[in-house]
């Protein structure tokens, strides 16, 4: 239903517009919107393109809504016939929720994953993605690792 009202909101404002999505009740702004457009713009700006600024998504520091037990390994997917991770992240108790283990997600027509490994493949997949731009992780993933879609901030015309 949120996404309906976003959807209508975004065919009536100005393109040029900038919206800050929360899908949360308990929010607390401890500086003027204005701020957070300004740091938008900041962040945004270097990476626009063909005149429209990427919209930027909040991170988490929970894998939800996929299964885990709190340790994830980091695995060298350019080394397949690895044995063990490279490291393991932990996702600190005060951040964990539980949720369902037994659930299968298609990929591609030949490719499945398990909902327990979707964390792991995320975070694998980031830290082979770092590497390749000259970013050293050192075996640690970034504080909020993990895509929040239900907090973001972007020009109209970029989210429509």
């Amino acid at each position: 239903q949120k996404h309906w009202f976003l959807l209508e909101a975004l065919r009536r404002l100005p393109a040029n517009d900038t919206i800050i999505f929360l899908d949360a009740f308990d929010n607390l702004f401890q500086r003027p919107l204005d701020a957070a457009v300004e740091a938008y713009y900041r962040l945004a700006g270097p990476f626009a393109m063909n005149g429209r600024l990427p919209v930027i998504y909040g991170g988490e520091r929970n894998c939800w809504p996929f299964g885990h037990d709190g340790q994830i390994p980091v695995w060298d997917l350019h080394n397949k016939s690895a044995k063990e991770p490279r490291w393991v992240h932990t996702i600190p108790k005060e951040a964990s929720r539980p949720a369902p283990n037994n659930i299968t997600y298609r990929l591609s027509p030949t490719e499945f994953v398990e909902n327990r490994h979707v964390c792991s493949r995320w975070l694998s997949q980031q830290h082979a993605f770092d590497e390749s731009r000259g970013i050293a992780t050192l075996g640690k993933a970034a504080p909020f690792p993990f895509l929040n879609t239900g907090t973001f901030i972007g020009q109209v015309a970029s989210l429509r």
